[in-house]
C-alpha cells in the first residue's frame, strides 16, 4: 500500500513536467488536478516524512534496502514539489501599457465579511444574479462581476469562490452572474443576454469600479461582454458602459482550435491521436450533442457556419475579441499545461493584443492545469496577488 501511495505521488508530481498535446494530455488532467490542490500541503507532508525516515532509517538504523528506496523517491518527490512551486511563485507578467505590482492580496487592510445583498435575478430574468458586500468596507464600490460558466452553460457555486473570497479581503463587492443559454441560442445570443443583464445590474447598483471575471468560457464571455460595441455586422456586441477591466482565467479564447483538436476528424488522419489517444477521443470529445467537443462545433457553427479551417475561425474570434472602440486594461491568467484552453491560442491571442497596442497583463503559471482557481492552490495564490496588483492599479 505504502509503495503504491509513493508511486502515484511520483506520476502526480511528474505531471508539472509533462507536456502532451491534447487529446492525449486529458490522462493528466485528474494527476495535475490534485497536484495544484496537494501542492503547498504536500511539500509539508514530504518533509515530515523525510524527518522520520532520517530519524528512524538513519540515526536508528532501522532501516531496509526497500525502505530507503521509498525515502529516496519521496525526496526526489519533495524536491521536484519544490521547485515546481517556486516556478510558480516567481512566475512574472508580462505587461503592456501597464505597470503594477504583484501583492499580496488582502494587505494592510481589515478582514472584511462579504454578505448576500441583494437576488437580481428574477428582476433581470436571467439564471443567476448575486450581489454580496461589505457595508462597512470603504472599498465596496469596486466590484468584481464573476460570470459563472462553464462550457458557456451555469455552473455550481463553488466556481468562482476563491474569487470571492479575494474580494472579501480586499473589501470590494462580489457579483455572482449567468444568463442560461438556451437549447438553440449561440454564444452571440448569450453575450447580448449577459449584456444587457450588467448594465440593468448597474443601473440598480451605483459601483464605481467594475471588472469583468471569468474562468474558461467564463474568461471568453468577460472578453465579449466588455467590448463595446466589438465585433463586425455579422456578430454585434453591445458592451458594457462603464468597465475598469477584463480579469480572464484560462479563457478559451479561440473555440476554433479547441474544434480542431477535439472534433475534426483530420485530426486523426494527421496522426495527432495514438491508440490512448483514439479511446480518449471517442469515451470524452465525440462530437455528439452533449459532449464538449459536440457544444462546440454547435458554438462555432451557429455563428460562423460550417467549419472550413482553422484560421477563419481563429480570425474571425479575434476579431470579436480585439476590436472594439475602448482599451480596456485586460489581465489573462493562464496555466502552461492546461489540457482544456490550449496554451497556444492563448498566447496567439495576446500577441494580437499586443500588436493592437491593447493595455494587457498576461501571466503563464509554469506545470499549471486548468481551472486552478477552484481551491486555495499554490498556482491560485499567485494570481491572486496579480488581481491584487492589477485591480488597485486601475482602481485606485
Amino acid at each position: 500500500m505504502l509503495t503504491f501511495l509513493v508511486l502515484i505521488l511520483l506520476l502526480v508530481t511528474l505531471t508539472a513536467y509533462i507536456c502532451w498535446k491534447p487529446p492525449m494530455s486529458v490522462v493528466l488532467v485528474p494527476f495535475r488536478m490534485i497536484l495544484q490542490i496537494a501542492l503547498k500541503y504536500l511539500i509539508i507532508v514530504l518533509c515530515i516524512v523525510g524527518i522520520l525516515y532520517f530519524y528512524f532509517g538513519i540515526l536508528k538504523r532501522q532501516y531496509s534496502y526497500y525502505g530507503m528506496v521509498l525515502y529516496f523517491v519521496s525526496m526526489l518527490c519533495l524536491i521536484l514539489n519544490i521547485i515546481s512551486a517556486m516556478r510558480v511563485v516567481t512566475a512574472k507578467s508580462e505587461q503592456v501599457g501597464i505597470s503594477y505590482t504583484a501583492i499580496k492580496a488582502g494587505t494592510e487592510r481589515e478582514d472584511y465579511s462579504l454578505v448576500e445583498k441583494e437576488d437580481y435575478a428574477k428582476q433581470l430574468g436571467i439564471k443567476l444574479c448575486k450581489v454580496f458586500w461589505d457595508s462597512d468596507s470603504p472599498y465596496k464600490n469596486t466590484c468584481i462581476i464573476y460570470l459563472n460558466y462553464g462550457g458557456w452553460s451555469v455552473q455550481d457555486e463553488s466556481f468562482g469562490a476563491q474569487v470571492m473570497k479575494f474580494c472579501q479581503k480586499e473589501g470590494y463587492s462580489f457579483v455572482r452572474l449567468a444568463a442560461e443559454k438556451m437549447e438553440q441560442e449561440s454564444v452571440l445570443e448569450l453575450t447580448q443576454k449577459t449584456d444587457k443583464a450588467i448594465n440593468e445590474l448597474l443601473e440598480i447598483e451605483e459601483f464605481e469600479y467594475i471588472y469583468l471575471c471569468g474562468g474558461s468560457a467564463g474568461g471568453h464571455m468577460s472578453l465579449l461582454c466588455a467590448n463595446k460595441e466589438a465585433g463586425d455586422e455579422n456578430f454585434p456586441v453591445e458592451g458594457i458602459d462603464k468597465i475598469e477591466g477584463i480579469i480572464a482565467l484560462y479563457p478559451c479564447v479561440d473555440p476554433g482550435y479547441s474544434y480542431d483538436y477535439f472534433v475534426d476528424n483530420d485530426a486523426q488522419k494527421q496522426g495527432l491521436l495514438g491508440k490512448m489517444g483514439d479511446k480518449i477521443y471517442c469515451s470524452l470529445y465525440q462530437g455528439d450533442t452533449g459532449t464538449f467537443a459536440g457544444e462546440t462545433r454547435k458554438l462555432n457553427e451557429s455563428i460562423f457556419g460550417v467549419r472550413t479551417d482553422a484560421e477563419s475561425y481563429y480570425e474571425s474570434t479575434a476579431i470579436i475579441n480585439c476590436l472594439n472602440s475602448t482599451d480596456i486594461p485586460i489581465l489573462i491568467v493562464q496555466g502552461s499545461y492546461d489540457s482544456m484552453t490550449l496554451v497556444q491560442a492563448v498566447r496567439d491571442f495576446v500577441d494580437e493584443l499586443y500588436k493592437r497596442g491593447r493595455t494587457v497583463s498576461y501571466l503563464e503559471l509554469p506545470g499549471v492545469e486548468h481551472v486552478f482557481d477552484m481551491l486555495p492552490t499554490v498556482a491560485w495564490e499567485r494570481c491572486e496577488s496579480e488581481m491584487a496588483g492589477f485591480v488597485r492599479a486601475n482602481s485606485f
